[in-house]
């Protein structure tokens, strides 16, 4: 082989593999470094960063040829019952290779380095995207030839398909919300509120009693990040006051970005994100889901917010009734060891 593979840290390369990342796919998945830093933890015993480049060329010479970043967690870590002790994933993050040196088996090579790698660390399986702090929930899909080569080189190599789930996209200026995000929530006996101080603890609260791990977990470090309340939209219960649902809301110019607002370079300007929301199953049957949809999307559009993503949902229909259309596909695919 004319090139080699050698682990390296996520915060040296940073910039290398944003530029590598960019020139391979980012017609469809641009990226800018705050993301790329936001989404790659500092490096640690539960994640890796592999890196191919040429053979024997100096280091400062030595342009990234292709990249893994592959992680190892429990399934708890990302939204799951089972302890640790239970069951351990990896989870390929991210692999990119340079468009001239495709088809020279760096890809498989990288491949390899990062099964190898998870098997290591006790893991049991390993799925493409939808880890934690993840870029992507599936292997992206369309009706390209790229996709579908893709699709088959990870096949080919023992990867099952399952199911398909999709960013969802809409224009605000397309739906009539009303004259404000209270009007726009309209359900009987409760009532719309942004999570301002005087909520947080209770918000967290709700969080971890009705939607405990992954979403719990995101909150909260977005709001250790910096995230304001008005990031947060909740269905408050009038008599108790207390929150009964939740929406996570984010534009531009937010401490940290959802990921509705990942690709977020081919939106224009005035982008903005919903996701996750979730309601307490005990209210649950009452079009609370609804209005909390609505009453949050009226609070982005009373910020400017145009086009708003709401990301990995196999629940087109249900938002499709506020005009929402499937924008990016992607393939849950598992491999098990």
């Amino acid at each position: 082989m004319n090139f080699e593979i050698a682990p390296e840290s996520l915060d040296g390369t940073d910039t290398e593999i944003v530029e590598l990342w960019n020139a391979a796919i980012g017609e469809s998945f641009p990226i800018d470094i705050r993301l790329y830093r936001q989404q790659t933890p500092p490096s640690d015993e539960a994640s890796a960063l592999f890196v191919a480049r040429n053979r024997g060329a100096a280091r400062e010479n030595a342009a990234p040829l292709g990249a893994v970043l592959v992680k190892v967690q429990p399934a708890g870590a990302v939204g799951g019952a089972k302890s640790d002790a239970e069951t351990r994933t990896g989870y390929l993050s991210f692999i990119v290779v340079a468009r001239d040196r495709r088809r020279g088996g760096i890809g498989g090579a990288l491949l390899d380095r990062a099964e190898s790698w998870c098997r290591d660390r006790g893991a049991t399986s390993i799925r493409l995207g939808s880890d934690y702090r993840h870029f992507f929930p599936g292997l992206p899909v369309d009706d390209s030839a790229v996709s579908k080569t893709t699709r088959a080189f990870f096949e080919k190599r023992g990867y099952v398909p399952g199911s398909i789930e999709y960013d969802l996209e809409a224009d605000l200026r397309d739906i009539d919300l009303g004259p404000s995000a209270e009007a726009a929530f309209a359900a009987p006996g409760y009532r719309f509120s942004l999570c301002g101080d005087e909520l947080r603890a209770a918000a967290l609260d709700f969080l971890s009693k009705t939607f405990p791990g992954r979403w719990r977990r995101e909150i909260a470090e977005a709001f250790d990040a910096g995230m304001e309340g008005t990031d947060l939209a909740l269905a408050l219960d009038v008599k108790s006051g207390l929150p009964v649902g939740f929406a996570r809301i984010c534009g531009e110019g937010s401490a940290r970005l959802g990921p509705g607002l990942f690709w977020r370079g081919l939106l224009g300007g005035h982008a903005g994100a919903l996701g996750p929301i979730g309601i307490d199953p005990a209210h649950r049957g009452k079009g609370l889901g609804l209005a909390l949809l609505r009453g949050s999307l009226a609070s982005l559009k009373s910020r400017g917010t145009r086009r708003v993503v709401i990301d990995w949902t196999d629940l087109a229909g249900f938002y499709g009734k506020l005009g929402f259309a499937p924008w990016k596909a992607y393939l849950g695919m598992t491999k098990r060891f």
